[in-house]
């Protein structure tokens, strides 16, 4: 009889599925009978189970050394030199100016470049302005928890 129910409940588990379908489903189950201050928590602990490509830094925001620099062949390579964050980085949107950074205004930065990175931490793009630009600013980065 024993081994009859728990062949049933094995099947039942197989049909069903174990664990939670989705990153939603997930934050739901985590979050019953919890305070609303810890859905943060919850989110977190859900992303690790169902990573995904999210905004981890707009222009107003720190953690992230990213540099550039210009090459031979008219492209320009980001490096993410510090990262101190939990996120490996995926993507970043960067807006460069032709004049010196003390020079550059917010319109200035018209020319918008996006890198997709590696898992190096490199991402190069190819344009035609690549030796005209003399500043760089961070506009947005996208990354996935690690």
């Amino acid at each position: 009889m024993k081994i009859k129910i728990l062949n049933i409940l094995i099947i039942f588990l197989i049909i069903s599925g174990c664990g939670y379908q989705s990153f939603d489903e997930c934050v739901l189950s985590e979050m019953k009978g919890q305070q609303v201050s810890m859905k943060s928590t919850a989110e977190k602990v859900c992303e690790r189970k169902f990573p995904y490509e999210k905004e981890i830094y707009s222009f107003r925001d720190g953690g992230f050394n990213l540099v550039w620099s210009k090459t031979l062949f008219n492209s320009i390579v980001i490096e993410a030199k510090e990262n101190e964050t939990d996120y490996r980085i995926t993507k970043a949107k960067m807006r460069f100016s032709e004049k010196s950074c003390d020079e550059s205004r917010v319109q200035d930065y018209n020319n918008i470049l996006v890198f997709e990175f590696g898992s190096n931490g490199r991402s190069e793009a190819y344009t035609a302005k690549a030796r005209q630009f003399k500043c760089m600013r961070t506009d947005s980065v996208y990354g996935v928890i690690d």
